[in-house]
Protein backbone atom coordinates (compact mmCIF):
# COMPACT_ATOMS: atom_id res chain seq x y z
CA UNK A 1 0.00 0.00 0.00
CA UNK A 2 1.46 3.40 -0.93
CA UNK A 3 2.32 5.77 1.91
CA UNK A 4 0.24 8.92 2.40
CA UNK A 5 1.92 12.27 1.73
CA UNK A 6 3.16 13.93 4.96
CA UNK A 7 0.54 16.70 4.66
CA UNK A 8 -2.23 14.09 4.70
CA UNK A 9 -0.74 11.83 7.37
CA UNK A 10 -3.04 12.99 10.18
CA UNK A 11 -6.21 13.62 8.16
CA UNK A 12 -9.19 11.54 9.24
CA UNK A 13 -9.90 9.21 6.35
CA UNK A 14 -13.66 9.72 6.78
CA UNK A 15 -14.26 13.43 7.53
CA UNK A 16 -10.81 14.78 6.47
CA UNK A 17 -10.32 16.80 9.67
CA UNK A 18 -6.67 17.16 10.73
CA UNK A 19 -6.49 14.96 13.85
CA UNK A 20 -3.17 16.49 14.85
CA UNK A 21 -4.59 20.03 14.80
CA UNK A 22 -7.58 19.03 16.94
CA UNK A 23 -5.28 17.07 19.32
CA UNK A 24 -6.81 13.67 18.63
CA UNK A 25 -3.75 11.48 18.26
CA UNK A 26 -4.31 8.26 20.17
CA UNK A 27 -3.70 4.52 20.17
CA UNK A 28 -6.41 1.92 20.68
CA UNK A 29 -5.83 -1.80 21.00
CA UNK A 30 -5.02 -3.39 17.64
CA UNK A 31 -7.95 -5.83 17.83
CA UNK A 32 -10.38 -2.91 18.14
CA UNK A 33 -8.64 -0.89 15.42
CA UNK A 34 -8.78 -3.78 12.96
CA UNK A 35 -12.55 -4.11 13.46
CA UNK A 36 -13.01 -0.63 11.98
CA UNK A 37 -9.90 -0.31 9.81
CA UNK A 38 -8.94 -3.61 8.13
CA UNK A 39 -5.39 -2.42 7.44
CA UNK A 40 -3.57 -0.75 10.34
CA UNK A 41 -1.63 1.33 7.79
CA UNK A 42 -4.78 2.79 6.20
CA UNK A 43 -4.68 6.18 7.93
CA UNK A 44 -6.16 8.03 10.88
CA UNK A 45 -9.67 8.45 12.25
CA UNK A 46 -10.87 11.23 14.53
CA UNK A 47 -12.62 10.06 17.68
CA UNK A 48 -16.08 10.79 16.21
CA UNK A 49 -15.49 8.81 13.03
CA UNK A 50 -13.91 5.90 14.91
CA UNK A 51 -16.94 5.80 17.20
CA UNK A 52 -19.30 5.99 14.22
CA UNK A 53 -17.58 3.01 12.60
CA UNK A 54 -17.52 1.15 15.92
CA UNK A 55 -21.17 1.94 16.71
CA UNK A 56 -20.43 3.09 20.28
CA UNK A 57 -18.41 5.58 22.31
CA UNK A 58 -14.86 4.62 23.14
CA UNK A 59 -14.10 3.56 26.71
CA UNK A 60 -10.95 3.94 28.73
CA UNK A 61 -10.13 0.24 28.35
CA UNK A 62 -10.18 0.58 24.53
CA UNK A 63 -6.94 2.57 24.61
CA UNK A 64 -3.43 1.14 24.55
CA UNK A 65 -1.28 2.32 27.49
CA UNK A 66 0.84 4.65 25.37
CA UNK A 67 3.09 7.51 26.58
CA UNK A 68 1.32 9.86 24.13
CA UNK A 69 -1.84 9.60 26.24
CA UNK A 70 0.04 10.99 29.23
CA UNK A 71 2.12 13.81 27.74
CA UNK A 72 0.56 15.12 24.53
CA UNK A 73 -2.17 17.74 24.28
CA UNK A 74 -5.58 16.12 23.92
CA UNK A 75 -9.01 17.31 22.83
CA UNK A 76 -11.73 17.38 25.51
CA UNK A 77 -13.40 14.50 23.68
CA UNK A 78 -10.24 12.37 23.81
CA UNK A 79 -9.60 13.28 27.44
CA UNK A 80 -13.14 12.17 28.30
CA UNK A 81 -12.67 8.82 26.55
CA UNK A 82 -9.36 8.31 28.36
CA UNK A 83 -11.12 8.97 31.66
CA UNK A 84 -9.20 12.20 32.35
CA UNK A 85 -12.32 14.45 32.55
CA UNK A 86 -15.98 13.76 33.32
CA UNK A 87 -17.57 13.89 29.85
CA UNK A 88 -17.54 15.38 26.37
CA UNK A 89 -19.63 14.79 23.27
Amino acid sequence: MPRMPRDDLYLCVDCKIDTEKISERYMVHMELWLTVMPSHDAGMLCIGCLEARLGRKLRQEDFFDAPMHKVELKSKRLMARLGLVKSAS
